[in-house]
Formats: C-alpha cells, sequence, structure tokens
C-alpha cells in the first residue's frame, strides 16, 4: 500500500527500510513483486546490509565486544536514546542483558518467545557503558553505511 501510494503520487525512487529482523523474509518476498508491478520505478531494500563493518569498527573503538554492543536495548541503542533524548532512559536502571554470541538456534528460539527468554528484562547487550557521545557516534556511522548502500544501488 505504502509503495502503491508513493508511486501514485510521482515517486521514481523508494527505498524501504527495516529495523525489525523479523520483517526481512516478508520484505525480501515482496520485492520482486512490487518490481514486477512497478518495473520503471526503482526501488531498493535497505536493513543492515552495510553496517556490519562500521559497527564492528565502533566496537573495537568503544573497546566493547558485539554482544556488548547488543541489538536489543544494549549499549547501542541505549546510547542512541541517551543522545536523543535522555529525560526516557532510566540510568539506574541499566543491566548487563544477554552477551554471549547469538546463533540461528539462539535467534529462531528469542523470536519464537521473545526477548525476554534470553534475559531477565529483555536486554540484548549491556546497557551499563552507554553515553550520548557514544550515541552520536553510532547515529553518524549508520547514516553513513546506509547512505552510501542507497547511493549505490540508486546509481547502480
Amino acid at each position: 500500500d505504502y509503495v502503491d501510494s508513493l508511486v501514485h503520487h510521482g515517486f521514481e525512487k523508494i527505498v524501504i527500510t527495516n529495523s525489525h529482523g523479523g520483517n526481512t523474509a516478508t520484505i525480501s518476498r515482496a520485492l520482486p513483486e512490487l518490481q514486477k508491478k512497478y518495473p520503471e520505478i526503482k526501488i531498493i531494500y535497505f536493513f543492515d546490509q552495510e553496517t556490519t563493518t562500521a559497527l564492528a569498527a565502533l566496537c573495537r573503538k568503544f573497546e566493547l565486544t558485539p554482544g556488548e554492543m547488543g541489538s536489543h536495548a544494549g549499549d547501542m541503542e541505549t546510547s542512541i536514546m541517551l543522545h536523543i533524548d535522555s529525560k526516557w532512559v532510566k540510568k539506574e536502571e541499566f543491566v548487563r542483558g544477554f552477551t554471549k554470541p547469538i546463533d540461528d538456534q539462539i535467534r529462531q528460539k528469542y523470536r519464537e518467545e521473545g526477548f525476554e527468554w534470553l534475559s531477565e528484562y529483555g536486554v540484548v547487550g549491556d546497557q551499563r557503558k552507554a553515553t550520548p557521545e557514544k550515541g552520536a557516534e553510532y547515529i553518524q556511522t549508520l547514516k553513513g553505511a546506509m547512505m552510501a548502500y542507497i547511493k549505490k544501488k540508486l546509481n547502480g
């Protein structure tokens, strides 16, 4: 419906973004159908294709393991929220959540049972070292990776 509306209003380039891993399969199935329906429209999908290398560099810079950076309310997301609007963040409640590597079996289990299956509060990562300054750097890094990917796909 969104793509139909955007095309109706004259958009010729559409970027679909996703911030939830559970949506990836659905979007990936829909893309070929959308491209077939609108062959003259450039439709691309961005999830996290280009962020892995950039985030690995930040892990090293911030002296974090990937598990501490986390994927659900860990260092990265908590730092970003501290940067955006710290009044919504309760620093006195910061915890270390699940920080071990996540394999396909664990990923399937938490998608079925929720992040609370991994840790008491649903935290995947470690919030305790989060700062607003790191949040600003996470945003800039993610934005840079996303824009580089989009530019490459739109110009390719």
